[in-house]
């Protein structure tokens, strides 16, 4: 459903709706209505009310969102978790004398290690964060883009 196929005097396209519509500019929306209209296929406009009503459908998008806002909160607690645990593994490395490939200190090296491991995991749950952050906020943009592209068919 969300690909359509718009026929004219020499020949066809296949638009992809998701990936067109990501762009977010209403100029080329127009086009795409003009040309339409101006087509063998004036249906296509219906399927793209339909497409629309159905991502912009408030139920849908509301509990997306509680599920996105939901993962931010589980992501930074997590990261607030991580953080503790890396000041922890720090200062626990740091009361002990550094280890040298002369002097093993295995005490040391543990620490050493588990300060690695939580930096890692660190990295890894803020990128997460990041792009949880930026679908909700690309969700929020898309919606009210979505919502002037329906205005245009009125």
């Amino acid at each position: 459903m969300t690909d359509i196929t718009i026929k004219y005097d020499h020949g066809q396209m296949l638009i992809h709706l998701d990936n067109f519509l990501s762009d977010g500019k209403i100029a080329k929306v127009r086009k795409l209505l003009k040309l339409i209209r101006q087509s063998y296929t004036p249906e296509c406009e219906e399927q793209i009310k339909e497409y629309l009503q159905c991502v912009t459908d408030k139920d849908k998008f509301h509990n997306n969102q509680v599920a996105l806002a939901g993962k931010i909160t589980n992501i930074e607690s997590n990261i607030y978790i991580l953080e503790n645990r890396l000041k922890a593994a720090t200062f626990n490395r740091n009361m002990l004398k550094k280890s040298t490939p002369v002097h093993k200190n295995e005490d040391w090296e543990k620490w050493n290690e588990q300060v690695k491991d939580c930096r890692e995991s660190l990295k890894e749950s803020k990128k997460l964060l990041t792009a949880v952050n930026r679908e909700y906020k690309q969700n929020i943009k898309n919606r009210v883009f979505y919502q002037k592209v329906m205005q245009e068919f009125s």
